[in-house]
């Protein structure tokens, strides 16, 4: 024989089917049985597992006459039950579908606003209202999801109206709260207030979003963006620290490379020695470090090549090339005996070489035609010469080095196809070699520090105008890069005082000691990382701050109805 419990759990499912014959046969059996045991006290029934219950008992009368018949006082714990059932079967949904259902909830707050708007305030509407909210409290309001959808809804009500204002934000505020019904113990006006007070916090905290997002974009410019990259073909991984501007940050990672045990930076050393492979390159020699013993390597073998090449190639002479020496002359003229001597010895030596034959020079213009040209090892050694000059550092010195440059640039123009790209690496090699000149001589032999680099290249106005200008080529680049690599200086004191502080942590506590120093060596992992270093990079750091700001400004008012209606539970506890 069945018992009143296996008899209820028939008639949930009779009443989730909808079949009211089966669930009153079954409600009158229970009855019967509850009837013919009156010494035990008769047991509540528990309809709250009944599937539907609310929907069915709202919408078929005959439905709730049923649970009439099996519980006298089903009328007045028809709420109750409403309430608890709604509870379990929202309980049991998907979280996507609670938060649908929460999303929808702002919506049916508003029409319930409005009605009591039209209809007035009064306490019938305020007792639904009160009612309404016990509901949401034990089904909506109850979960994650349904708390998350509920808040989107009431972002999405009030982002389209919001803008950067703050007073536009207040007003917002104070009409989506005067809006909100009203329960038992509230004041559209006092709503509003809250409303208001919700919009300013909320427009504060956007702007300051937005213009933390505008700040972290401008943080890290372009060239750092391409500096970085151009690093990277160079086959050196800058640091976060390296890139960042931050003295914070470069200040951590400077002082955790001084620590002890964990101390040092492997990725410092990486990256001094790839420069040296690179510097090495721009000379043209494959080694480790420009050692003198590659450097005399590296000017021997430049030698040979500028004798083959000279040796099958001769400076054509052009009207232009004539006009831009006499140019000089002139300029000379200006300067001073010294000067005008030194050019004059020049160029009577350039046009005895070109087998003019005319003392003085070129008075003319036209003889370039009748010249031909210069051998190629002859501007050899008239380029030599020259240079021997241009070393003296005296004024006459600058005229006869821009002698020197006009030859070049006419030579340049008179190298064959078949050895022009031949002829302009070996000459950007001759120029690399003698900037790391001085770096080699003052060295121990070792590699070369990157942050020297960039005074060697700016030395002279020749190395300065071809930086400004990104002519300055690899060795250029390498010593932009290698201002980066610079370490800041160190005042010694986390060197002296790291030992101390250890030895006196390990004593006392040893695990933390190693704990810290764990934690240290993994912050500085972090610190020496590219993925970090791409993300301080990003093309679109700062956009999520951006693109979150309208949704933080909407949130002050969306925050409206939580703020209102903790302000009733609170008033009702004080009661």
């Amino acid at each position: 024989m069945a018992t009143v419990e296996q008899l209820e759990a028939a008639l949930r499912k009779a009443d989730a089917a909808g079949n009211v014959d089966d669930a009153r046969q079954l409600a009158s059996a229970i009855r019967s049985m509850r009837t013919a045991a009156p010494a035990a006290a008769p047991a509540k029934p528990d309809f709250g597992g009944v599937k539907g219950s609310v929907n069915v008992a709202a919408t078929d009368p005959n439905a709730f006459r049923v649970l009439q018949e099996s519980d006298p006082n089903a009328s007045a714990n028809y709420e109750k039950w409403r309430t608890e059932s709604s509870a379990r079967d929202y309980a049991q949904m998907p979280w996507y579908q609670q938060a649908a259902i929460g999303l929808g909830e702002p919506v049916d707050r508003a029409i319930r606003g409005i009605g009591g708007l039209v209809q007035g305030d009064t306490p019938q509407m305020r007792e639904m209202e009160s009612k309404a909210r016990e509901f949401n409290d034990a089904t909506v309001k109850s979960t994650a999801a349904g708390n998350t959808g509920r808040f989107a809804g009431d972002v999405a009500l009030t982002a389209g109206p919001m803008g950067k204002g703050i007073k536009g934000a207040m007003a917002v505020g104070a009409l989506y709260g005067g809006l909100q019904p009203v329960a038992e113990d509230e004041s559209r006006l006092t709503n509003a207030g809250i409303g208001a007070g919700a919009a300013w916090i909320g427009g504060k905290a956007g702007n300051a979003l937005s213009g933390w997002g505008e700040r972290a974009a401008k943080a890290i410019p372009q060239e750092t963006r391409r500096l970085y990259e151009l690093a990277k073909s160079h086959g050196i991984t800058l640091t976060p620290a390296q890139l960042s501007d931050s003295k914070a940050l470069k200040f951590i990672q400077s002082q955790l490379e001084r620590m002890p045990i964990i101390g040092g930076s492997k990725k410092t050393e990486q990256q001094i020695a790839q420069f040296n492979r690179e510097l090495a390159k721009t000379i043209g020699e494959d080694a480790d470090v420009v050692t003198p013993e590659v450097y005399a390597a590296a000017k021997k073998r430049m030698g040979r090549e500028f004798e083959d090449l000279t040796g099958r190639n001769s400076l054509d002479v052009s009207p232009d090339l004539l006009r831009r020496l006499e140019a000089i002359r002139s300029e000379a003229a200006l300067a001073g005996d010294d000067a005008q001597k030194a050019v004059g010895n020049a160029l009577d030596s350039i046009y005895a070489r070109l087998g003019t034959g005319v003392e003085g020079g070129a008075q003319d213009g036209t003889t370039s035609a009748l010249m031909g040209g210069m051998p190629g090892r002859a501007y050899q050694a008239l380029d030599s010469q020259l240079g021997q000059v241009t070393k003296l550092g005296t004024p006459a010195s600058h005229f006869v080095g821009q002698i020197r440059s006009a030859m070049r640039g006419a030579m340049d123009d008179s190298i064959t196809p078949a050895d022009s790209a031949a002829w302009k690496t070996l000459r950007q090699q001759y120029g690399n070699r003698k900037t790391l000149r001085d770096l080699v001589a003052k060295g121990d032999g070792g590699p070369i520090s990157p942050a020297s680099l960039m005074g060697r290249v700016n030395a002279n106005n020749a190395g300065k105008e071809a930086m400004a200008s990104g002519g300055r080529g690899e060795l250029g680049e390498l010593a932009r890069i290698g201002q980066r690599i610079k370490e800041p200086p160190s005042s010694g004191t986390a060197e002296r005082l790291s030992p101390v502080l250890l030895g006196a942590a390990g004593a006392t506590n040893l695990p933390l000691t190693l704990a810290a120093l764990l934690g240290g060596s993994a912050v500085k992992k972090g610190l020496d990382s590219d993925f970090l270093a791409r993300l301080l990079l990003a093309e679109g750091r700062g956009e999520a701050r951006k693109a979150l700001a309208p949704i933080v400004r909407a949130g002050g008012v969306a925050a409206t109805p939580a703020a209102t209606e903790t302000k009733r539970k609170d008033t009702r506890k004080r009661k």
